[in-house]
């Protein structure tokens, strides 16, 4: 299911349990689904979810940052980051011109389920 979708569904759950504020994140939302796109991709969805999180991590919002989170796919923690690039550099011999091949391969690879900035940093460190 698209996550536009679900996020609709989500909302009419809202509408029905009257729970006004989650309603009027999701609206939110949507609407900014729809000033991007009117056929949007689940990438640019998730991304857009993305920094409306870390917006309401600004401000300190414990309950938007929570709704949120439940719609973005786990994201690799800094251990299991470092263990995913030591693979794909197994074997390898990669040089400094590499560094953005690598990262887009990484980046193709798992998408919003891994934090560039760190994977920035340990590519950096291991060539």
């Amino acid at each position: 299911m698209k996550i536009e979708n679900l996020i609709k569904t989500d909302l009419r759950k809202s509408m029905i349990g009257k729970d006004k504020e989650r309603t009027s994140l999701l609206r939110t939302l949507l609407g900014e689904f729809n000033r991007v796109s009117k056929d949007l991709s689940d990438n640019k969805a998730l991304s857009i979810i993305k920094k409306m999180k870390e917006n309401a991590v600004l401000l300190k919002n414990d309950y938007e940052i929570s709704v949120l989170s439940e719609y973005l796919p786990k994201v690799f923690n800094e251990i299991e980051t470092n263990k995913i690039v030591d693979d794909f550099f197994n074997g390898q011999n990669f040089s400094k011109k590499d560094f953005g091949l690598i990262m887009k391969k990484l980046k193709d690879k798992y998408g919003q389920s891994i934090d560039m900035k760190i994977v920035s940093k340990i590519v950096k460190t291991k060539i």
